[in-house]
């Protein structure tokens, strides 16, 4: 196989050729060859990874908006509180002097 003869798409992440015709195939026939193509991984994984933060961000730190920060997380966020760095964030006191 020198090269693939399709791109993948967003819903279809792999191509799935049979050597030596180079044709598409399901995953499952025998001597297939299971590419996942380059060509759209270097943009795919930013957009994995903001949908990933969203879906955390929703389901744990925007509740703690309005359960009262029952679990401490925007407490944990929290860098500074009256002008000084909180207990958590104190390791960048020397950056902060400068």
């Amino acid at each position: 196989m020198k090269y693939l003869l399709r791109n993948t798409e967003d819903y279809n992440r792999f191509t799935i050729l049979k050597s030596p015709l180079n044709r598409k195939v399901i995953f499952l026939e025998k001597g297939a060859i299971t590419v996942m193509a380059v060509d759209n991984l270097p943009c795919e994984l930013p957009k994995d990874a903001s949908e990933g933060f969203g879906d955390m961000f929703m389901e744990h730190v925007i509740p703690a908006f309005y359960n009262g920060d029952k679990d401490g997380i925007l407490k944990r966020a929290k860098m500074t509180e009256n002008g000084k760095l909180t207990e958590s964030f104190k390791y960048l006191q020397d950056f902060v002097n400068g």
